[in-house]
């Protein structure tokens, strides 16, 4: 058996597809299908912070080693770095990418 510690409520409806742990377990991303915005949730906090990167096909997510940075892939081949340690928390930067045709 178990209790609730807490719920986190993402913004769309849609099912999430994607979930990643940091590398020291305290944050959680969260990606919905359809939607262009990640989840954060901060464990020890018990709260959420949303970024919205602008594109709505999201398939890969994965923190760094170290926990600090967070790759978004597209299925169009761009990749997005976040972050979480710059000021504000909301460092994002795009990377144009193609995938080659066979």
């Amino acid at each position: 058996h178990g209790r609730l510690e807490d719920q986190i409520v993402p913004p769309s409806p849609s099912v999430c597809t994607t979930l990643e742990w940091d590398q020291s377990g305290e944050v959680l991303a969260i990606v919905q299908a359809n939607s262009s915005v990640v989840v954060l949730w901060y464990m020890k906090k018990r709260k959420t912070r949303t970024l919205d990167i602008g594109v709505k096909d999201i398939t890969f997510m994965k923190w760094s080693k170290c926990g600090q940075k967070l790759a978004l892939g597209t299925v169009k081949g761009s990749v997005c770095i976040y972050d979480k340690r710059q000021a504000g928390g909301q460092k994002l930067v795009w990377c144009q990418g193609r995938h080659k045709r066979r």
